[in-house]
């Protein structure tokens, strides 16, 4: 049986998406004067513009720009204007396996980024399982753990990787609440509580569900 979604397609993509308005450019797409002596060290147009869409991808939104995907026509020509080059030069050339690996492997000591693997993890899932237990709804979790990892300086993992990790949270959290619920209940509340979950022999009903029915 398929593992159901905690979201739509749709709704990752919009978490996910680059910054894409004026505003939201400005704030986490512009260039320090840093970051301008960093991207103007590569020697060529074209290499400079992709290299400062790497470290703007890495910071924000936390993942790596991959190799075959293009940002959104606003960004580049936002990113291009700071630089002083045509954004056409993104479109020049290739980047070059070897290179992308060694900006990349750069940035990412540079920004002291860490891979969502091993310990990363492992810490991520136990920060997320109180605020799992405070709300469980899958969107506004979400938004959590992503504003988690970025502030963690860890690189946000691909939305499926995610989801099963937001899930996990969300089942450790249900297990945690109901233990505390019923951990001092005796034998016969237990069995009171059970009864309300079987189907009534006249309607197939459980007794719970019955209870739910207006009068």
């Amino acid at each position: 049986m398929p593992r159901q979604r905690l979201m739509s397609e749709l709704d990752w993509t919009a978490l996910l998406a680059p910054a894409g308005t004026e505003r939201e450019m400005l704030r986490h797409y512009q260039l320090s004067a840093v970051d301008l002596d960093l991207v103007r060290s590569k020697r060529t147009n074209a290499t400079r513009l992709r290299f400062a869409l790497l470290l703007l991808y890495c910071r924000y939104s936390g993942r790596v720009l991959g190799p075959d995907k293009v940002p959104p026509t606003q960004v580049v020509v936002f990113v291009a204007r700071q630089l002083g080059v045509a954004a056409t030069v993104f479109g020049a050339g290739a980047h070059r396996d070897e290179t992308r690996r060694q900006h990349l492997a750069e940035l990412m000591s540079l920004l002291d980024l860490q891979r969502f693997i091993g310990q990363a993890m492992r810490d991520f899932t136990s920060r997320l399982m109180p605020a799992a237990q405070i709300d469980p709804q899958p969107k506004r979790l979400t938004l959590i753990a992503i504003d988690d990892l970025r502030q963690g300086r860890v690189m946000l993992p691909p939305a499926g990787v995610l989801e099963i990790v937001l899930g996990r949270a969300r089942r450790h959290a249900e297990r945690i609440s109901e233990e505390a619920m019923t951990s001092q209940l005796s034998a016969e509340q237990r069995d009171a509580l059970d009864r309300l979950l079987r189907r009534r022999p006249t309607d197939r009903l459980t007794t719970l569900s019955w209870l739910k029915h207006p009068a």
